[in-house]
């Protein structure tokens, strides 16, 4: 169990981009991301909260790591050194690359480090249960859970692996670089296609503010219509009823009234419809 130290003690959670980091991070803080303070001593910019599961804990969820980001290496290694626990967030589809990435950043001295494996509903079954495997054999500091959707049941299990003092020792790391696990490849949208993606997202930006305008237009041309045949089968109506001069003149402008209204409606609409 983790002891309530007299300080607040530093979480880091590290990681490449679109890990899962931040589903985590939000998680075992009860709260939603997405305010970013700078951390002292470095240029890279981090979201702190407290772990109220963990008293005199905070959490620390850093920016990804990204290959061509040495500055923000070298940042992000002056925080991991001044962490009290460093937890490195891997996608199971990507275990062994991301693995050597993470280790690179992290010092051999460290002792305080564990892992949690990501994306595993997209692994492989032989995968699964290789890690598994290994991580039961060597009682490696690892946790595979998918948090794409974090339940309550997700997140006791998470609180409860990062109360454990497991030392990562030199060993341990190690057996970590042994596991050799296949890159799955994840199937990605459209959007993400170097050629289709930009033209797609061009194609329904122009359809996003084009499709009101045209259904307005339409729209306002039939309401348009359709009130001036009513308006002028009413006033025939009403001047064939009428015997006298000034009663037809008088019904006749009174006629009109609902023409000019139903054609105010119709652009009101068209508007509306544009907004």
């Amino acid at each position: 169990m983790l002891k309530e130290p007299t300080r607040r003690q530093r979480m880091l959670f590290i990681g490449l981009e679109s890990v899962g980091k931040t589903t985590l991070f939000s998680a075992i803080t009860d709260q939603r991301a997405g305010e970013a303070a700078n951390v002292k001593g470095s240029t890279i910019f981090a979201a702190e909260r407290e772990i109220k599961s963990l008293p005199g804990w905070q959490a620390i969820d850093t920016p990804g790591i990204r290959e061509d980001g040495s500055v923000s290496k070298r940042a992000l290694k002056k925080e991991i050194e001044k962490a009290d626990e460093v937890v490195a967030v891997l996608r199971g589809t990507h275990f062994s690359e991301e693995l050597n990435a993470v280790l690179e950043l992290i010092p051999p001295e460290a002792r305080r480090v564990c892992f949690i494996v990501t994306f595993q509903d997209k692994m492989t079954d032989a995968m699964r249960r290789k890690l598994s495997e290994q991580v039961a054999k060597h009682s490696l500091p690892v946790l595979l859970v998918d948090t794409r959707t974090v339940t309550d049941d997700k997140k006791e299990r998470i609180i409860a692996f990062l109360r454990k003092e497991a030392e990562f020792h030199p060993l341990k790391r190690r057996r970590m670089k042994q596991i050799e696990l296949e890159s799955v490849a994840v199937q990605q949208s459209v959007f993400h296609r170097p050629v289709a993606g930009p033209v797609v997202s061009a194609a329904l930006l122009c359809l996003l503010f084009m499709a009101p305008i045209v259904l307005a237009y339409h729209t306002s041309e039939w309401v348009q219509q359709s009130a001036d045949k009513w308006a002028v089968v009413r006033s025939k109506m009403r001047s064939g009823a009428c015997r006298h001069g000034w009663a037809r003149h008088w019904r006749g402008t009174m006629a009109c009234y609902p023409l000019a209204f139903t054609r105010l409606f119709g652009r009101f609409l068209s508007f509306c419809l544009c907004l």
